[in-house]
């Protein structure tokens, strides 16, 4: 059979089988004829080769293969596609196969270093991620083959180096055994309810349900022992399995039916993977050493983690930018807390929504407690008083007015701003609008992070004490922190929790797509005999 060529192939290529005299033998004239390296190579080859002397790193001075470092890139060739990759991108066919019999020494030697270096490039963070989404600020991972090269020659083990260049923080970890386990299911076996265009709110009777309970309960969400099978009502048991549905994707938990509860349901095998793919990219573009406590802002899913030696300190609610304003993805520290804060409003929202709002109702600003201020000659910003002001006449072209809102119950800042220096005006800050954190999904700010129990998380941050006395207080009071801490904001729309749980939100910034687009095809597992021969290989 195919398949069991191939397999063989794996084992007779890695010398899994055979015995190293046996594995890549080649004739006694190629060997003594044969230089390290070829002419023609890439600057990354030329510069790998640069740090060893042009010494050869997969063949001994003898020709003769170096079976561990070759079996051991094999097995992560074949083993990527965990992690959202595609394994022939590395030579997965060619290791399958076996190398062109006809190819030179120095050939294979670097035939080996392309795909190792190829694959060393997509662990460390592609950047793919940078070029499909403008709005992601994180330096572009470089890949430094000298300093690769430098290690193999130390004694470093080929998977001791691949894996090191791989997240460590477990949400990435968990996220890759849900990718492991989504790839498992066969695809799309149980097709999915039809389900009507109206709303199916509980207790609504329709013909729909026992298709829907069928299928609920073949996908392991619905105990048939709680429902009859054959009732049209849609009962409270149906109900809480559609909940879960809901909360998995990021919608209101309402037991609800309409479009986008409809859209959870519909999503398909391969729809779930090319999403989890995404988030595995993304996770490998970001910073390697993200701080022994930092804050993780999931802007996609809504939350903010407290992260401290890698577990979770804290999780809070936030509301992130809408679609028409989205949150931007980038790290920043926040090295200072301010209570009762001014509220600067940027030049965007003063033009869009509050200079519109002001020429209908005169007293709009007023109204809530926003000053004036305008540049005098010697370029200081002093007050104006509203109605001194011809509103009507003002546009974006000619708006060079600021607008500040004072500290106060009606403060867009609420009573606490993170302040996180950044290019991009963003920062984490509490809110007077408590209400938005019952909702779901929570995008209605204009870029920035409102945080719900943000007095609970600053307490965390800094003495208690301290936290109580600034917010007893009414006046605008700045404390710096001890440290800075590291805040990471990203566009994350898959993460698993702590207790296994997945999460797959809407797309709302339509970033998934974009990068999908660019990523290509889903990459496949190989035969299941190279896997597991793989996983004994590197000790999975």
């Amino acid at each position: 059979m195919k398949t069991d060529r191939a397999v063989m192939g794996v084992l007779l290529c890695c010398g899994l089988l055979l015995g190293p005299a046996q594995a890549y033998a080649m004739p006694e004239a190629a060997r003594a004829s044969d230089a390290a390296v070829t002419a023609n190579q890439t600057p990354e080859v030329s510069d790998f080769y640069s740090a060893t002397g042009a010494e050869r790193v997969w063949f001994d001075a003898q020709g003769e293969p170096r079976l561990v470092p070759q079996q051991e890139l094999e097995a992560w060739v074949l083993l990527s596609y965990e992690h959202g990759l595609r394994p022939q991108d590395y030579g997965a066919q060619s290791f399958l196969d076996g190398l062109d019999s006809r190819l030179s020494l120095s050939e294979r030697e670097q035939w080996f270093t392309e795909q190792f270096l190829a694959l060393a490039r997509d662990l460390a963070g592609s950047d793919r991620v940078a070029q499909a989404d403008s709005q992601w600020h994180f330096e572009v991972p470089v890949l430094d083959t000298t300093a690769l090269s430098a290690r193999l020659r130390r004694g470093e083990s080929v998977a001791e180096i691949l894996q090191s260049l791989l997240p460590q923080s477990p949400e990435y970890w968990r996220l890759v055994e849900l990718y492991r386990q989504e790839l498992k299911l066969p695809p799309d076996s149980i097709p999915p309810p039809i389900l009507p265009q109206r709303l199916l709110r509980p207790g609504d009777q329709h013909d729909a349900i026992p298709i829907l309970v069928h299928w609920l309960i073949q996908q392991s969400r619905l105990d048939a022992d709680q429902v009859d099978r054959t009732s049209r009502r849609y009962s409270e048991p149906v109900v809480e399995a559609v909940r879960h549905i809901q909360r998995q994707n990021g919608l209101q938990a309402d037991g609800i039916i309409g479009p986008d509860t409809r859209q959870a349901i519909l999503q398909g095998r391969e729809q779930r993977l090319r999403q989890i793919r995404a988030n595995l990219f993304r996770w490998r573009a970001l910073p390697r050493q993200l701080g022994s406590r930092y804050l993780l802002v999931r802007t996609a899913a809504f939350n903010l983690d407290l992260i401290k030696d890698g577990e979770l300190e804290r999780r809070h609610a936030v509301i992130a930018g809408r679609p028409s304003r989205p949150t931007p993805s980038f790290a920043a520290s926040v090295r200072r807390l301010t209570f009762n804060p001014y509220w600067t409003v940027p030049f965007r929202i003063a033009v869009e929504d509050l200079l519109p709002k002001q020429q209908e109702d005169s007293a709009y600003l007023s109204s809530h407690q926003i000053d004036v201020l305008e540049r005098s000659d010697e370029a200081r910003w002093e007050a104006r008083a509203i109605d001194s002001i011809d509103w009507s006449a003002l546009s974006r072209g000619n708006f060079n007015l600021l607008l500040r809102q004072r500290p106060g119950p009606l403060n867009s800042l609420g009573r606490v701003r993170m302040d996180m220096p950044n290019p991009y005006s963003i920062f984490l800050h509490d809110t007077p609008q408590k209400r938005l954190f019952d909702e779901m999904p929570r995008a209605y700010s204009s870029g920035c992070v409102r945080v719900q129990d943000i007095d609970v998380l600053v307490s965390t941050l800094m003495d208690q004490a301290q936290v109580e006395k600034a917010l007893a207080q009414s006046d605008t009071r700045p404390i710096a922190l001890q440290a800075p801490v590291p805040v990471y904001l990203v566009y994350l729309t898959a993460w698993v929790d702590e207790q296994g749980v997945a999460y797959l939100h809407p797309d709302l910034y339509g970033r998934d797509r974009k990068l999908d687009s660019v990523l290509g095809p889903i990459g496949m597992p190989p035969p299941e005999y190279g896997v597991e021969l793989a996983r004994k290989v590197i000790k999975k």
